[in-house]
């Protein structure tokens, strides 16, 4: 539809007419084909009789042969040669029989191919029609093309064959119609049916052009009066011509003409009266616009100053409780403070406790290393003698030979074990000496840790005392700072308060304002409206 309404009349006269001419033809040619296949199937239908005529003659004549008892291979002969002597059709139709050798048992009787294998024998499109003969037949169809002279050595034709099987004889019976005269039948008609196309294409295109100037003259005529019109020119008018469609649409067109004129002239006289009162609108709404601005801008300085004045109190407010929390946030943490101390205090004085007992605990500690260095000397001693025991135990062992061997071993297993002894307790007693020396020190630290803890517990109570005084202080500080807070909030809600009245009364002028701003914005608009008016009204002549 889009495509239709970007065309002109003329085009789609002119498409009309090429529908019209193309669905002719196609008509006529579908009438023709069909008229082509219906002989066709005529002719195909003959060779169908023919095909059954000859299939009977040729069963019934060798049935006869051997009655008469004459030998199969003579019947075969007689019978082939009569049916290559057949003609029907005016002479021009004959039958063949193709064996499954490929060999032409029966043809035309004048064809040089009687007899001969023709298993590659090839039309003048390169075919090998004989063995596609045997395909299709094998394949259970009955019909092939091929093209074939009409006289031996003559010009190949078109030819359409229709195929039989002899299942007695395994061989194949055909016959065949040449079709050239349906072709050059069809193409004759087909010139002719186009001629007389074309000779009604031309007639119609005559008419068509005649009607689309009929139809598009008038119209161009409107469209050159629509273009004045739109140009300012409404003197102009279309001529009645009659009571066809165009003519009522120009009758109407001028109508409109009539109506648009009448209403150029009402809206110029109007445009007159409307430029006066817009005028004096203009100059109240430029009055009020005046008042408005120096009332907002009073206002507006008012607020302004009574919002510093509540910023100055908030600030003060602010201040005030800021410096009551800081007050009691330093009282809250002079009391945790206070807890802390008396449990430092505590932990001090327990501590003192743990490093007396610790300082017992390590006196005991080196009384216990000087007793283990007694009894390593013991060990010593012990240890020394033993050595000396087992080395008179080996002189002795020495001096009884091989008797007192077994007692030598002994002797000397005992010598390595007191020296091993000895050695040992050499060790320890080093330990010892060390321990008894890293103990002297930890009981002289834990005396001087002793003393300090001491020191430190008397410090702590003396700071607890000091951060009770503190405490009071602050706590007096603090009811001081509510007082003045409570004050300097009851002074800012009525400072709010009236900042709040006062940005109520300047949203009110600023929207008065606004509202004479828009009405002055509207008053030079329809100022400038009613000239644009009047200026497109002037272009117009009526």
């Amino acid at each position: 539809m889009r495509v239709l309404m970007t065309m002109t009349v003329k085009k789609r006269l002119f498409g009309l007419v090429f529908i019209a001419l193309a669905m002719m033809a196609g008509l006529s040619v579908s009438a023709l084909v069909d008229q082509k296949n219906l002989m066709r199937q005529e002719r195909i239908g003959l060779l169908a009789t023919q095909l059954e005529t000859m299939d009977g003659v040729i069963d019934q004549q060798l049935k006869s042969m051997q009655a008469s008892g004459i030998p199969i291979d003579k019947s075969l002969n007689m019978t082939f040669g009569q049916v290559s002597k057949y003609r029907y059709s005016k002479g021009s139709g004959y039958f063949i029989i193709l064996d499954r050798n490929y060999q032409l048992r029966a043809t035309r009787d004048d064809s040089t191919l009687l007899g001969t294998n023709v298993a590659n024998w090839q039309d003048s499109h390169g075919r090998r029609i004989f063995k596609d003969m045997w395909g299709l037949v094998d394949n259970g169809e009955n019909y092939i093309e091929y093209y074939y002279p009409k006289n031996s050595g003559g010009e190949p034709h078109p030819k359409a064959t229709l195929l039989k099987y002899l299942p007695k004889l395994d061989m194949v019976l055909a016959t065949g119609v040449y079709i050239d005269d349906i072709d050059a039948l069809f193409y004759s008609k087909l010139r002719t049916t186009l001629l007389i196309i074309g000779l009604l294409a031309i007639a119609f295109i005559a008419v068509s052009l005649a009607i689309a100037k009929s139809i598009t003259m008038p119209l161009q005529m409107m469209v050159g009066l629509a273009q004045k019109s739109a140009a300012g020119d409404l003197t102009h008018r279309l001529n009645s011509c009659g009571k066809s469609e165009l003519c009522q649409l120009a009758d109407a067109f001028n109508s409109m003409l009539e109506s648009m004129s009448a209403l150029v002239k009402q809206l110029g006289h109007s445009t007159n009266d409307l430029d006066s009162t817009i005028s004096d609108v203009t100059a109240v709404a430029e009055q009020t616009n005046r008042n408005a601005r120096n009332e907002s801008q009073e206002v507006d300085n008012i607020a302004s100053a009574v919002e510093e004045m509540a910023a100055a109190i908030a600030e003060v407010d602010r201040n005030i409780t800021q410096s009551a929390d800081a007050t009691e946030t330093c009282n809250q943490l002079g009391l945790q403070t206070g807890q802390k101390l008396d449990k430092a205090s505590d932990s001090i004085s327990l501590a003192s406790q743990q490093i007396g007992q610790a300082e017992t605990v390590v006196l005991a500690l080196r009384e216990g290393t000087e007793k283990i260095n007694e009894v390593l000397s013991v060990i010593n001693q012990i240890s020394e003698q033993t050595n000396l025991l087992a080395l008179n135990a080996a002189i002795e062992a020495a001096r009884a030979g091989e008797s007192g061997r077994g007692f030598a071993v002994v002797a000397d297993e005992v010598r390595v074990l007191a020296q091993n002894t000895r050695q040992s307790t050499t060790e320890i007693q080093g330990i010892i000496e060390q321990l008894q020396s890293q103990a002297n020190q930890a009981a002289e630290v834990m005396q001087t840790s002793s003393t300090s803890t001491r020191e430190s517990v008397e410090v702590v109570a003396e700071s607890s005392q000091q951060l009770q005084q503190v405490l009071k202080k602050l706590s007096f500080t603090s009811g001081l700072g509510q007082q003045i807070s409570a004050s300097a909030t009851e002074q800012t809600a009525v400072a709010e308060e009236i900042s709040r009245n006062l940005v109520n009364i300047s949203g009110m002028s600023r929207e008065n304002l606004s509202g004479c701003d828009q009405t002055l914005n509207s008053c030079h608009q329809v100022a400038d409206l009613a000239e644009k008016l009047r200026k497109e009204i002037s272009r117009y002549r009526c």
